[in-house]
C-alpha cells in the first residue's frame, strides 16, 4: 500500500491574515500555528505533500521545498498537481490521482469550498485562521477511514 497524500493549498491553510503581509524573499511567511498543525498531521500519518495551491504556477518544486523547510514544515513536499488553466483545482487533483497505478489514501486541505466529487476528502479550512487542530482531527478521520 502506498503512503497517504495531503493535497495542500497554501493561502488560507498555511498563510493567514496574521502572516500574509510578512514577505520573506518571494513568499508570504507561513503561520507558525498552522505549520505546527500540518507537522502533527504528517508526523502521525507519514503523509507526503502534493502542492495543489496556486503557488505552484511558474515555480520550481526544489525552490518551494527549500522554502517549506525554512518555514519549519517537516513533511515531504514530493510533487505538484498539473496546471491546466481550463480546469479547476478539483480536476487537477483528479488528473494527478489518475496517473497513479494505485490510488493512495488522501485528504485535501483547502480554504475554497468548490469541491464536489472529492468533497468527502476535503477539509475546508477557515481562511482567517488557517489549518487548526480540529482540521487535523478531521483529516485524520479521512486518512484512517477503512476502505
Amino acid at each position: 500500500m502506498c503512503e497517504p497524500i495531503i493535497f495542500l493549498d497554501i493561502d488560507g491553510v498555511l498563510v493567514t491574515p496574521r502572516t500574509e503581509a510578512d514577505i520573506i524573499g518571494d513568499y508570504a511567511r507561513f503561520d507558525f500555528e498552522c505549520v505546527a498543525a500540518l507537522n502533527q498531521l504528517t508526523n502521525l500519518t507519514g503523509a507526503k505533500l502534493i502542492l495543489s495551491s496556486s503557488w505552484r504556477v511558474g515555480e520550481d518544486i526544489g525552490k518551494l521545498r527549500t522554502y517549506f523547510t525554512s518555514q519549519s514544515v517537516t513533511g515531504d513536499l514530493v510533487d505538484m498537481t498539473p496546471i491546466d488553466p481550463l480546469s479547476d483545482r478539483e480536476t487537477e487533483i483528479s488528473d494527478w490521482l489518475e496517473t497513479r497505478p494505485e490510488r493512495p489514501r488522501f485528504v485535501i486541505l483547502d480554504d475554497d469550498p468548490y469541491f464536489k466529487e472529492l468533497a468527502r476528502f476535503h477539509i475546508l479550512t477557515n481562511s482567517q485562521s488557517g489549518l487548526t487542530d480540529e482540521d487535523v482531527e478531521s483529516a485524520l478521520r479521512i486518512l484512517r477511514k477503512p476502505d
